[in-house]
């Protein structure tokens, strides 16, 4: 299909919609299903949710929370035979991304009212093709804010002055290096006499927070960034390198002496990770990682839990080998269903979140940074730690799929077993130090192999993508670049 009959399409698809409803939406009260799956936020949305129908009397809005891997599959069923929300948000687990609700053709063209006026009250670089625009076509806009890295590590601070980790003037002291971070989980565990420990993670969650376990590596030498980052795929060479390079194994060596130390919260693979946070808050084990949205969620499940601190992930030595990476600000988290019987009121619900005004307030709640920088001077509090958390030990990288846009065709699914099994094999004592040349050699292949297929599958119908255009050998990770030639 042509570049003109994809637009075409596209705006007879919104046509009908508006058109074959109408007679529906004049002068009757409309309700809204709004889905998410920020499950930590859920009473900002809420909030957000109330101001709406204030300022909207005639619209009501149902709201669905579901968390992680959960989500992706409630909002695939619905699209696939059952009932369909309004506006929701872009899955984040399982694989599924705009491109694919874009194909599936479950998220409704914007461009009726995403003009361009609109458009530029979002900072420079907001829509993308292939980021949040397809065929010249806005389907999404960015909500968070540019901030590198969106996860801290957060510090029970009574724990730590209970281990006496604690300088001269009573100071907490933070730890900047794998192996200060193993020291201080044991030191917990010993001086508690085994009855709190170093470091928690809610594992039952699945494969996501046994991710964010490691994202230490990623300011230690090993410059993930792209549309594979998440995976620690090296945007430069095009590869991933779990065995070429050596600081994975480093960061699973040190996994593996703190469960042999045990400095690791037992418990961590029976808790979710929302369930896990009012324990760390309770004092039973002294550091967890978690995101910039934390502060809000302690807020609401133990709002007189305010003896934390929030610092930058520790990394395998002071200086750091790599950053955490930020690109221009095009991103994707709200959509409209293409199924919605009311586009007007849905656009209205859709522009309202995504309006300056609501990310002002929505800082106000205690989240994080939204899309516009300047946001980042309403944080206050704990929020405004994690805030100042996001932007350090970080480098401007380009929007690698802006560069190449046929890198959207590439369904990625990560082999089996993933890294992610063997960070909870290390936990539960099934992976030993000198398992790991073996494993970490049949990851690297194995996600290198399943790159491959998944760029084969995508040339067979019919993209021009290649596994040489997922390497940027001009980028250089140690300086700030927004854009390559």
């Amino acid at each position: 299909m042509s570049y003109s009959k994809k637009l075409t399409a596209a705006a007879a698809l919104t046509a009908t919609l508006l058109l074959g409803t109408a007679h529906q939406q004049a002068g009757r009260p409309v309700t809204l299903k709004l889905w998410h799956n920020r499950i930590a936020s859920s009473e900002s949305f809420e909030k957000e949710i109330r101001e709406f129908e204030r300022q909207n009397p005639g619209i009501k809005v149902e709201i669905t929370p579901t968390s992680g891997a959960q989500y992706t599959q409630v909002v695939n069923l619905a699209f696939r035979g059952g009932e369909t929300p309004d506006v929701f948000v872009v899955p984040t687990d399982g694989g599924v991304g705009l491109k694919d609700l874009v194909s599936n053709k479950w998220a409704l063209p914007l461009n009726k009212w995403a003009t361009p006026a609109w458009q530029r009250t979002f900072p420079a670089d907001s829509f993308v093709e292939g980021v949040n625009v397809y065929d010249g076509n806005v389907y999404s806009a960015p909500f968070a804010g540019g901030g590198a890295n969106y996860l801290a590590l957060y510090i029970n601070n009574k724990v730590f002055r209970d281990a006496g980790l604690v300088d001269a003037s009573g100071k907490i002291r933070v730890p900047r290096t794998w192996a200060e971070q193993r020291q201080f989980a044991r030191q917990i565990a010993e001086r508690s006499g085994g009855k709190v420990y170093g470091m928690g993670f809610g594992a039952k969650q699945g494969d996501y927070v046994l991710n964010i376990q490691m994202q230490g590596v990623r300011a230690s030498g090993a410059p993930t960034a792209g549309p594979l980052g998440y995976y620690f795929h090296n945007a430069k060479t095009g590869k991933f390198e779990f065995a070429s390079n050596p600081v994975f194994r480093q960061w699973f060596e040190t996994w593996i002496d703190m469960k042999n130390d045990g400095s690791l919260y037992p418990q961590s693979s029976v808790y979710n990770d929302e369930q896990i946070r009012p324990i760390f808050a309770s004092g039973a084990f002294g550091m967890y990682v978690n995101g910039n949205w934390l502060p809000a969620s302690l807020a609401q499940t133990n709002p007189d839990f305010t003896d934390y601190t929030v610092v930058t992930m520790p990394q395998a030595k002071t200086q750091p080998g790599s950053y955490y990476y930020r690109g221009v600000p095009a991103g994707a988290e709200l959509v409209i269903s293409s199924k919605t019987k009311y586009p007007e009121q849905a656009w209205k619900l859709f522009s309202f979140l995504n309006s300056r005004a609501s990310a002002n307030r929505w800082v106000g709640y205690g989240e994080s940074v939204r899309v516009w920088p300047q946001t980042a001077s309403l944080a206050k509090g704990k929020a405004g730690e994690a805030a100042k958390v996001g932007v350090q030990v970080n480098k401007v990288a380009p929007n690698f799929n802006a560069l190449r846009p046929q890198l959207a065709d590439v369904k990625f699914k990560e082999p089996t077993p993933n890294f992610e099994y063997y960070v909870l094999a290390a936990f539960n004592g099934q992976l030993k130090k000198q398992d790991l040349p073996k494993v970490l050699k049949d990851l690297e292949d194995s996600y290198n192999a399943a790159l491959a297929d998944a760029v084969d599958t995508a040339r067979k119908n019919g993209s021009k993508v290649t596994l040489a255009d997922f390497a940027f050998p001009d980028w250089d990770p140690t300086k700030d670049q927004a854009t390559l030639k």
